[in-house]
């Protein structure tokens, strides 16, 4: 722990007074502003503004009255698995009702699972000291950097120095993080990847936990109401576009072979019935001839092309899959 200096400490506390009361906003931003303004070390603002720490069933306690709404989980293989079905419409079996929370921990539940989606929060699980032996906080960067294009120095002051930046987030057993943000819009994705790297979302289809499991309890840390809104590169790297539907291509010369012709190319590359409908259904596709055409001059060439039971599945296959491989 930093030591600072009595006076340092009244003049820093003071001047974020102010600026709570004067700007309207969070006590932990003011605290924020007032030791940039006098260009503290994060170890200084650490020792002047030390972040609340809520461990177990007090951090539970705490997050419901904010709102956050719980179900009991017990553990397996390592995994929480809530008591009471949770997806789609047993959602409403998550409740921040002090008392029935209560209840859960005298029955001795010690794990609760939540949906950060139902408070209007979403949630990035950075994993850390896993049997995978991976370094959670290392792939985080790595993924903004290559796939939000977001190198360290170039990302929101909150996220530059996770977590000691980051205004609110939960200590896991193993040494993670979970990560908190204001947001309530659409969420296509529950893993982001790159390479070797994965960062798991949680919103409405995947949720975290509080409490304790075998190996060490959750504490939160700062207050959720401080989050910063999920900023507008990271909604959309949670809602990725879909990949274009690749063209058929079609032959753009002026004369176009028959049947017969592209049918004599065929037998000199095929090998076998089943080979030789493929083949030509692709060619003959790309050339511009229909289906029914297509089908009507195979089941016409028994001799050619077999008279297989699943010829016609073969070549409807094989025509509608006339891409680039389908180029003579």
């Amino acid at each position: 722990m930093a030591i600072v200096n009595e006076n340092i400490i009244e003049i820093v506390s003071e001047r974020a007074a102010i600026i709570e009361y004067d700007g309207n906003i969070s006590r932990y931003h003011a605290e924020r502003m007032a030791a940039d303004l006098y260009r503290l070390t994060r170890e200084q603002r650490e020792a002047i503004f030390p972040m609340p720490r809520l461990i177990s069933f007090e951090a539970v306690l705490f997050m419901a009255k904010l709102g956050f709404r719980f179900m009991p989980s017990v553990e397996k293989n390592g995994k929480p698995v809530p008591v009471f079905k949770w997806v789609g419409e047993y959602q409403k079996n998550f409740t921040n009702d002090i008392d029935q929370l209560l209840k859960w921990q005298a029955q001795d539940y010690k794990r609760f699972f939540y949906l950060p989606g139902l408070s209007g929060f979403i949630g990035f699980d950075i994993d850390r000291n896993h049997a995978d032996c991976k370094d959670g906080l290392i792939g985080f960067y790595e993924i903004m950097r290559n796939l939000a294009g977001k190198p360290p120095e170039r990302l929101p002051y909150y996220l530059r120095d996770i977590p000691h930046s980051f205004p609110c987030y939960t200590e896991t057993p193993s040494g993670g993080w979970h990560l908190l943000f204001k947001f309530s819009g659409q969420c296509k994705t529950t893993n982001l990847t790159y390479e070797e790297h994965n960062l798991e979302i949680k919103y409405l289809n995947s949720g975290l936990s509080l409490g304790e499991k075998p190996n060490g309890v959750y504490a939160i840390r700062g207050n959720p109401m401080d989050a910063p809104e999920l900023p507008p590169f990271l909604v959309e790297l949670i809602n990725p576009q879909p990949k274009p539907v690749p063209q058929p291509v079609r032959y753009q010369g002026k004369n176009k072979p028959g049947l017969e012709k592209i049918l004599d190319r065929v037998l000199a590359e095929s090998a076998g019935h089943n080979d030789a409908q493929k083949k030509f259904a692709w060619r003959a596709a790309y050339f511009g001839h229909g289906l029914g055409e297509v089908l009507d001059f195979v089941k016409s060439r028994p001799d050619t092309f077999g008279n297989d039971t699943d010829t016609e599945t073969v070549v409807n296959h094989a025509w509608a899959s006339n891409m680039a491989r389908a180029a003579s």
